[in-house]
């Protein structure tokens, strides 16, 4: 990226500030104090997020609120954007191109910069610049000098080593995730297997109740059938006695209407006279209701007259108030021009005076500007002597810091054997807590298991007990049939004897008192002496009596009998499924057993892993965290010392700076003198004058005012005439309704005189108007009386036809047959709806074994799948532990190659190699002999440790851009000079920003920037 322009409103002691920069080496140059240090700043406020302090001290002493704007070249797309930030929360980026804000957001203004700066989605931009591009002051050789551990600690972070380690740390919790889906599908797998031991039997099961249930629908449909044809005879006889009772109905109400109607003439008749009447009383009122409406009419009309003048005499009243308004403006136009005229002899007379108010107040502003820069210097002197008690406080602090710091060293040594330790017990852990969850799931197949064998066990006593039940009904259904055959002998016998009981009683009621033969109609020779005919037949009708007495007690019981063993032969149709059923449970329930006893045998060989165990390898492992965490807190904090000491050097320089700025504004407020007095007596002498420049532009308004006022009048004066002349208009026109209210009360008169005849005509006129209606009614309801007349001699006469053709005696014997061809087509259902309810049961089985069967291959299908994602999972969390020292070792020599060209181009000795260890050691090797970083002289340490950063800055992000804050301070003349020269050297960045408070870069450098006390002078060399 290439940084293009700065500017700077309100920022530490820029007011307005800009600057612009050309690609190539930039110094920054000026005295302490004069803001250099604020331009970088500023830059890393904006592009990088990054600011040392609060926002409050960024702003300029005085001001609300401070902006900072910064141009940039992207290297994503090669355009320029500019992006804005205030310290009151704005921060967007513009396109000076489409002239459209981009974003407008932070937490969308950090992730377009990383990209456009390019770096990865994620990176922390404040910590990149702080430990990268942005050196800070007196550290730029610093890290290179300390001892190896803690070069480690600083370089590790920046090579983001560590974030090898924490994602292999992560990935533990994805492996433990992976391990209980494993474990559940070895549960469910479990559960499953026992679920479709039944399978074959329950598709046996079904294919043989399917085949009973086509049998039953057979039977069912042929019984249904001869249901049916009963049904439609018997529909028939209903619909006959259906109509029979409906014309009973109809010639019952057809007599009821017609009463009706010839009770209902009578009022017709009464009704028709009534109206005939009305019509009478409506002829004679008719003159007096047409004059009664003829003077509505009239006061209608007058009524809109009378609105008209009331119109009238409102424009009039209207019309008067503006005349008096008009009038009234006349007049204080006419008083306005008075004032006028003694304004402008006023104003003559205060000329001189607001000359001598006008001196008076430009002294005056002088004193004022002048206290206020004695305020300035005063503030800013007590601001001076705060911040030096500050560093005070601050140098103290960082002193108890730096001790603090390094008293942390022995235990940031243990971390590694933490770590080991900790990775051992994550392992055994995850080990113990498979076995367990092993173990729990056997546990629960066992569990299941006995539950099913209790289940199968009761239900196997159960078919036993239901076996023995019927067992016995089996003997009894197989002699339904000569039951049923008894039973038919016996009904026909009985039928024979009720034949020969109904001709004998023909017979005693056909005797005569001559004892004839009813038959040959002579005397009977069969007859006994002293025995007579009738004594004959009685005696056979009483014998015939008593035989069919007994008869129907045996086909009442013989039928009882029948109904039983055919209830017994439904029930024993059950028999040969129940044994079916007893022996697959027998096998179900060995089948359990055996299972029981594999999987307890299991268990008991099996070692235990108890939770009380595992809890204590979990307490072990916290203890084992908390010590880890407490020494990965005394490494950060150990890390810390050296920074603190660069920082304690900082803040000591920068106390002495601040105490020579506080002698300096000592002498600037002494200089000043006291400008109060002056103020003061400005102050009296202009309220003396009683502000005269104010009266005087009073006065002026007044007098320009002069012709408006007169322009008024002259209006007010033209309004008055004109609206005198429409009043006389408005007065011709009210003349014309001087008898309208004489009118009106005439109309009035007349229509009360005719309002009784009106109300007569109104009441009687809608009953008038009916009677013809009414002598139409009479006629038809004498037609109507005869209608129904005729429909009551038809409705008896198909009646009488219709009861011809009903037999009552036919009808009941059909229901009866009907009954029984119901009674068997319902048990035959019943057998039937009981058939599909246990092939739906056995359906409705065997599709959820099926789903389990499909199920269960699905899990096995997911379990090899996560089986083989954990195997990846660990290799990845191994890879990663391995890598982070190869991929280390990697960036070194990328990154030492690198250095070393740059220190050969910076220095111009091509003769020496620079290496970067893996301890983070800087070496130069020259002749076959290496050198240590710290065996070098000062410029070779700077020029050593310049290419090492710069190689990293370029290794490690596409960012090639780095600033250098004050890296010649505490170097005499000669090492300033070379480190410009080397400086100026690099020609791989585009743009180097190096911050100085010395001329030491001054042709040596692409661009130099020049700042003073009160201007910025901006040089660029050629």
């Amino acid at each position: 990226m290439l940084i293009t322009r700065v500017e700077l409103r309100n920022i530490k002691n820029h007011a307005e500030a800009e600057f612009s920069f050309q690609p190539g080496v930039i110094a920054i140059c000026g005295p302490n104090g004069s803001g250099k240090t604020t331009i970088l700043e500023a830059i890393a406020w904006v592009l990088f997020d990054h600011l040392d302090y609060k926002r409050d001290d960024f702003v300029k002493r005085g001001a609300r609120k401070g902006q900072v704007v910064v141009n940039f070249i992207s290297n994503l797309d090669g355009r320029e954007y500019v992006v804005t930030r205030d310290t009151g929360g704005a921060y967007f980026v513009y396109d000076p191109v489409t002239k459209v804000r981009l974003i407008e957001q932070k937490n969308q203004v950090v992730p377009w910069l990383r990209r456009h700066i390019g770096v990865e989605p994620g990176t922390d931009l404040s910590s990149l610049f702080k430990t990268t591009i942005g050196v800070p002051q007196g550290t730029f050789t610093y890290d290179f000098t300390l001892a190896p551990s803690n070069r480690k600690s600083v370089f590790d972070q920046v090579l983001k080593v560590e974030e090898y380690r924490k994602a292999s740390d992560n990935l533990r919790e994805t492996i433990k995730h992976v391990d209980g889906r494993i474990v559940e599908a070895d549960r469910k797998l479990a559960q499953f297997e026992g679920e479709l031991k039944v399978y074959d039997e329950v598709r046996r099961d079904n294919d043989l109740v399917e085949s009973s249930l086509r049998a039953l629908e057979a039977e069912h449909h042929s019984v249904s059938a001869q249901r049916d044809a009963g049904a439609r005879e018997l529909e028939r006889l209903n619909k006959l006695q259906k109509s029979i009772d409906s014309l009973i109905g109809s010639v019952e109400r057809l007599a009821v209407k017609l009463e009706l109607s010839r009770a209902s003439i009578a009022g017709a008749r009464e009704a028709a006279e009534q109206a005939q009447a009305a019509a009478a009383i409506v002829e004679a009122a008719r003159k007096g209701y047409e004059e009664y409406l003829g003077s509505s009419a009239r006061l209608a009309e007058l009524e809109k007259n009378r609105e008209a003048r009331d119109a009238r005499r409102q424009e009039v009243s209207s019309a008067e108030k503006e005349m008096i308004e008009a009038r009234t403006l006349s007049l204080r136009c006419s008083e306005r021009l008075a004032e006028a005229a003694s304004a402008r002899q006023e104003i003559a007379g205060l000329a001189e005076t607001i000359q001598e108010q006008e001196s008076t107040e430009v002294r005056l502003a002088e004193l004022r500007e002048a206290r206020g820069e004695l305020t300035g210097l005063k503030r800013s002197l007590e601001s001076t002597e705060r911040e030096i008690e500050k560093l005070r406080n601050r140098y103290s602090t960082l002193s108890r810091q730096v001790e603090i710091a390094e008293s942390w060293r022995d235990k940031a040594l243990d971390a590694e054997e933490l770590e080991r330790e900790r990775s051992a017990l994550f392992d055994e852990i995850r080990r113990n807590e498979m076995s367990l969850s092993a173990f729990l799931v056997k546990r629960e197949q066992l569990e299941a298991l006995r539950k099913e064998q209790a289940r199968l066990s009761n239900d196997l006593d159960n078919r036993r007990s239901e076996i023995a039940r019927l067992e016995p009904m089996t003997q009894m259904a197989l002699s339904l049939g000569e039951m049923e055959s008894r039973q038919g002998s016996i009904a026909d016998r009985a039928a024979r004897l009720r034949a020969e009981l109904a001709r004998d009683r023909e017979m005693i009621s056909a005797l005569d008192s001559g004892g004839l033969c009813p038959l040959l109609t002579e005397k009977c020779l069969n007859l006994k002496p002293g025995e007579s005919l009738d004594a004959r037949f009685r005696s056979g009708l009483e014998n015939r009596s008593v035989e069919i007495s007994e008869i129907e007690s045996s086909l009442a019981q013989v039928s009882e009998e029948v109904r039983l063993a055919r209830s017994a032969a439904a029930e024993a149709s059950r028999l040969e499924h129940l044994r079916v059923e007893l022996i697959r449970l027998g096998e179900d329930l060995d089948s359990k057993s055996i299972q029981v006893g594999a999987i307890a045998d299991e268990i008991e060989s099996g070692g235990v892993i108890t939770e009380a165990g595992i809890s204590k390898l979990k307490d072990r492992r916290s203890v084992v965290e908390q010590k880890l965490r407490e020494s990965r807190d005394a490494e950060k904090l150990f890390s810390q010392a050296m920074p603190l000491r660069a920082e304690l050097e900082l803040v000591q320089a920068e106390g002495e700076a601040r105490k020579k700025d506080s002698e300096s504004l000592s002498g600037q407020i002494a200089s000043l003198g006291d400008v109060e007095s002056l103020i003061a007596a400005a102050e009296r002498r202009l309220a003396s004058l009683n502000d005269p420049r104010g009266r005087a532009a009073l006065l002026n308004r007044i007098v320009s005012s002069e012709e408006q006022f007169k322009r008024q009048a002259e209006t007010a004066n033209r309004k008055v005439d004109e609206i005198s002349a429409n009043l006389d208009k408005l007065n011709l026109e009210l003349r014309k309704f001087e008898s309208l209210d004489a009118d009106i009360s005439g109309a009035a008169r007349r229509r009360s005189e005719c309002e009784r005849d009106y109300q007569a005509y109104i009441a009687n006129e809608m009953i008038a108007l009916t009677a013809g209606s009414r002598h139409q009614e009479v006629a038809e309801f004498e037609a109507e009386i005869e209608r129904l007349d005729q429909s009551h001699s038809a409705s008896n006469q198909e009646l009488k036809d219709l009861q011809q053709g009903y037999d009552a005696g036919a009808h009941r014997s059909v229901q009866a047959q009907f009954d029984e061809w119901r009674e068997k087509a319902t048990q035959i259902s019943a057998q039937l709806d009981h058939a599909r309810e246990r092939f739906a049961r056995l359906q409705s089985q065997l599709e959820h074994l099926n789903a389990v069967r499909e199920l269960a291959g699905e899990i096995l299908s997911e379990k090899a799948k996560t089986e083989r994602l954990r195997e990846t999972a660990d290799f990845i969390r191994d890879t990663l532990l391995k890598a982070a020292p190869f991929i280390t070792e990697s960036y070194l020599l990328t990154i030492s190659n690198e250095a070393n060209q740059l220190y050969r181009e910076i220095t111009g000795r091509f003769d020496v190699t620079l290496k970067w260890s893996r301890d983070y050691e800087i070496t130069l090797e020259e002749e076959g002999r290496e050198r240590p970083f710290l065996s070098m002289s000062g410029g070779e340490q700077m020029a050593a440790a310049l290419s090492v950063r710069l190689a990293l800055l370029k290794e490690l992000s596409e960012i090639n851009l780095a600033f250098f804050d004050e890296p010649t301070a505490n170097m005499d003349e000669e090492r300033r000079s070379n480190l410009a020269q080397q400086i100026g050297r690099i020609k791989d960045f585009q743009q180097l920003f190096v911050i100085s408070h010395d001329d030491s870069f001054e042709g040596y450098t692409d661009q130099i920037i020049m700042l003073g006390e009160r201007k910025e002078i901006t040089k660029q060399t050629e």
